[in-house]
């Protein structure tokens, strides 16, 4: 969970490269006839947790696997089978393998999809891969694996759904928590409209938590230069924090984020009041978000103070 994963990092610009900014969109409770539905879709999908499923999709991968691609027949064919209501908690949810399924998130998670579209298709033996987008939404792509049953009332079995979060970031980070030897992946979502950039944080290729920073800086659309992030608890307060540095033009921005968990237990990071660049520069000859960290921990009564 991201309140384990994020106690502290320094971090470490990696090559370029894809849930969301995410439209964490609900909808009111399911109506008795979805609720058949799904429970079709839980019967059709077989998942049966007893069971220990092999990861054979390369899931770590953003790439499809190889095999014969589907012809535009077949991708309608698709489009049309995981489109129906009863299917939909199996195309919205991450899992690596059908025993990590999580059906009650989904069953109130999609009410923002009007329509489910199939780009792309491959098929190897019984396996069958798919490219999902969501139109009008502002959820990620996903690539969805099937795989082919021999039972002619449900022939197909959701194996796989992994979120293409590397598709949206233009930038990925890896971040240390601070003081430890973890790393917390960060896609960097530079185009935000009339604020910074966005930062996705990246949790088994499913985008867990994101904040868009809005540094009080000349063009903000300008300030998407993300050089640093580091994952520590500044505050004290037992939450990890945020720290990530900025370039504009000449000038490095610091821009701090605190942690802590909603109601319904979900981590979140809100930014902080602005004015701690200048202190820290005065302070700082070598702005990283490590030497950051450092600093302020240190300093809890300077940092408390500003």
């Amino acid at each position: 969970m991201i309140a384990t994963v994020l106690a502290g990092c320094n971090g470490q610009e990696v090559t370029n490269t894809e849930d969301e900014n995410i439209a964490e969109q609900t909808t009111e409770a399911v109506t008795e006839e979805s609720s058949a539905q799904i429970s079709s879709s839980e019967d059709s999908s077989k998942d049966d947790s007893s069971e220990n499923y092999e990861d054979i999709t390369d899931y770590d991968s953003a790439n499809m696997m190889n095999g014969e691609s589907l012809t535009d027949e077949d991708i309608l064919q698709f489009q049309d089978y995981i489109s129906q209501k009863k299917n939909m908690p199996f195309v919205v949810t991450s899992y690596r393998t059908p025993s990590e399924m999580d059906t009650d998130k989904a069953k109130v998670d999609f009410g923002d999809i009007q329509n489910v579209v199939c780009t792309e298709g491959v098929r190897s033996e019984n396996l069958i891969q798919l490219i999902v987008s969501f139109p009008g939404t502002e959820r990620y792509n996903r690539r969805i694996t099937l795989l082919e049953t021999e039972d002619s009332d449900s022939p197909y079995m959701f194996y796989s759904n992994r979120q293409l979060w590397e598709e949206n970031a233009d930038k990925i980070i890896e971040a240390s928590n601070y003081g430890t030897d973890e790393k917390t992946v960060c896609g960097i979502v530079t185009d935000y409209g009339e604020w910074g950039p966005e930062i996705d944080i990246i949790e088994d290729n499913s985008v867990a938590s994101f904040i868009v920073l809005a540094p009080q800086i000349g063009d903000r659309l300008k300030c998407t230069n993300v050089k640093d992030i580091e994952f520590c608890d500044i505050d004290k307060d037992s939450y990890t924090d945020m720290i990530a540095i900025l370039e504009y033009e000449n000038e490095t921005i610091v821009v701090l984020c605190g942690g802590s968990v909603e109601k319904d237990g979900k981590y979140k990071f809100s930014q902080w009041k602005d004015g701690y660049s200048d202190w820290l520069s005065q302070n700082i000859s070598n702005m990283t978000a490590d030497n950051v960290a450092n600093y302020i921990l240190e300093h809890q009564d300077e940092f408390n103070d500003q």
